[in-house]
């Protein structure tokens, strides 16, 4: 497999782990009712899910002028990272808290997203204040930097007869393969590069899917014919776990390179009721900070 591969390792973890790097159980509690009034808030369906992503790309280079959180995120791959999280979804917005505050952001840091965006709200429930992070030039820095245009996409998916059950809930697996060109500025000319990602998933249908497959599948909403979102939107349902295995090629003779790699997982699957207001993006109350406090003192 090429760089761009490896670079696709980078570019999942980011999307899973860069918005949110870091959180402990901050989940808003359900607010209760007096006792005799009727009405009430609004009230919505709520999957909550364990997740336990681990991350590798030791081989990838962040570029020169690379934004420093990606910077932040590359060194920080170059041994394996491994982040347990909890993504509460309800419709097409997710709630994400890291149960390990071991990786880059504060423990204690939500994020929130809706399906579509391009931005990640990242929160401090304490200091009742957000970031809005741009994924979409985090996920530029990754593949190399400014310029580079992907287009000509193509996505196929190849449904396998295997099946089993995930933290209790039936999965089928199959194949996304995903083809496109990228054009790389070096120098005055454009140099096209064809790219090809395989990722196993094992999906359901039984959850909303929407969300989880921007945090998942982020790198492809560059694809402005919308030919790959209409083909995982129709084709794979709530991805259970995802598998990317990813070697480096061009390697000197003798000089052996670990493979770049992502896998995400469901540990656990829970499904209740939850009040409408707490899927609001921003939540109520919180303020909005114009400079970003999360990586100011990493990757100098």
């Amino acid at each position: 497999m090429s760089r761009s591969r490896l670079a696709w390792v980078a570019v999942a973890a980011a999307v899973a782990l860069a918005p949110s790097l870091g959180a402990q159980e901050t989940t808003p509690p359900k607010r209760e009712l007096p006792a005799g009034l009727g009405g009430g808030p609004e009230m919505v369906t709520a999957h909550a899910l364990l997740v336990r992503i681990e991350a590798l790309a030791p081989d990838l280079s962040a570029p020169e002028g690379t934004a420093t959180e990606a910077r932040a995120l590359v060194d920080r791959l170059k041994t394996e990272a491994v982040v347990e999280s909890r993504f509460t979804f309800a419709g097409d917005v997710s709630i994400q808290e890291i149960l390990s505050g071991d990786f880059l952001l504060p423990a204690g840091t939500l994020v929130m997203h809706k399906a579509g965006n391009r931005y990640f709200a990242i929160l401090d429930p304490v200091q009742k204040t957000f970031v809005p992070m741009d994924a979409a030039q985090l996920l530029a820095a990754l593949e190399g930097g400014a310029g580079i245009e992907n287009s000509q996409f193509d996505a196929k998916v190849e449904h396998t007869r295997e099946k089993r059950d995930i933290a209790g809930i039936s999965c089928r697996k199959s194949i996304v393969t995903i083809k496109y060109v990228s054009a790389v500025p070096i120098e005055n000319e454009k140099v096209f590069v064809q790219k090809k990602n395989d990722i196993e998933v094992w999906h359901t249908p039984e959850l909303p899917s929407a969300a989880a497959q921007d945090h998942l599948f982020f790198k492809f909403q560059s694809d402005k014919t919308g030919v790959v979102k209409k083909v995982l939107q129709t084709e794979i349902g709530f991805p259970m776990e995802v598998r990317l295995v990813a070697t480096q090629v061009g390697a000197k003779k003798g000089e052996t390179l670990e493979p770049g790699s992502f896998h995400w997982v469901v540990t656990e699957a829970k499904v209740g009721k939850l009040e409408k207001a707490d899927f609001q993006i921003p939540p109520e109350g919180y303020k909005r900070l114009d400079k970003n406090p999360y990586f100011k003192s990493l990757a100098q």
